[in-house]
Parts: C-alpha cells; structure tokens; sequence
C-alpha cells in the first residue's frame, strides 16, 4: 500500500511542477478537523491558481467525510453523524495563509436523503484553520450553524 501511495504522490507533484511551470499553480489541499455537525473528520481537495508572475484568486474543490460507527457527545449545536460535506468556490493565498469561500453541501449518512446547503468561509494560517458557515434544510426550515476547526496544508 506504501508503494502505491508514494507513486501516486510522485505523480501529483511531476504534474503539478508541470502546471506551475506553464504559470498555473495546484494546491493540495488536505486537513483533519472537528466538525460540530460531523464530528472529527478528513478532507482534501484541490486548489487551483493563474500565476503568470504574481498569484491571482482561483478556485478549490473540497471533499470532507466522517468515520462511520463514531461516537460522540452532544455539542452545543447538535449531535454529530457520520457523513460528508463537499464544498467548492474561490480560492487565494498559498504557504503560509490561504483563505476560501464557497457553497458547500452536508449530507447524513443515518437520514437517508437528508442534506443541508449553505455557504463557508475558510482562513487557514501555517498549518491552523477554521471553517465558519450557516446552513439551510429546506425540508425542516431550519438553518444550521458550521463550524470546524483544524489542522491542515493550504
């Protein structure tokens, strides 16, 4: 399994100094964090960026999921559940800070066609970062706070 995770990251890296070479710059983005909705969970994605000589703003793709068969306590906000949130928009910075908004979409694994779509902010500095967010459920009527908080790159 090694073997082929060094692979696959060898490849990710030829082809993104490839891209940055031509002036476009691809991010990886990767984080593990507390989602107050999910849980603890794991996220990756990509960010990507026109940078002819100085970096523009560019857009990102972000696909998180939780464990099935957690256990977690009641937080503030609500009872967390196994699930996944995909999330995508506009995307600056990279290295040390990088900042993200988007849509994003939240769907319960344990309520079968229930999902929540809502807008988010994420602010990442070193390898800290936060998302902050608000939800709706249009079947229930009711917006739902997210927030996560994390470690993570870009």
């Amino acid at each position: 399994m090694k073997k082929y995770c060094s692979i696959l990251l060898t490849l990710i890296l030829l082809f993104s100094a490839k891209l940055s070479a031509g002036g476009v710059l691809v991010a990886p983005l990767l984080r593990t964090s507390y989602d107050f909705n999910l849980g603890y969970t794991i996220s990756w994605g990509v960010g990507i960026m026109n940078c002819p000589g100085e970096c523009t703003g560019g857009g990102y793709a972000m696909y998180s999921y939780s464990k099935k068969g957690q256990e977690f306590k009641k937080t503030l906000f609500s009872q967390t559940k196994s699930g996944s949130n995909l999330s995508f928009g506009f995307y600056a910075g990279v290295g040390i800070a990088s900042f993200r908004v988007g849509v994003n979409r939240m769907l319960f694994k344990e309520e079968s066609g229930s999902s929540l779509w809502g807008i988010e902010t994420s602010g990442q500095m070193f390898i800290l970062n936060g998302v902050i967010g608000t939800m709706y459920n249009n079947e229930l009527k009711k917006i739902k706070p997210n927030l996560s908080f994390g470690l993570g790159i870009f």
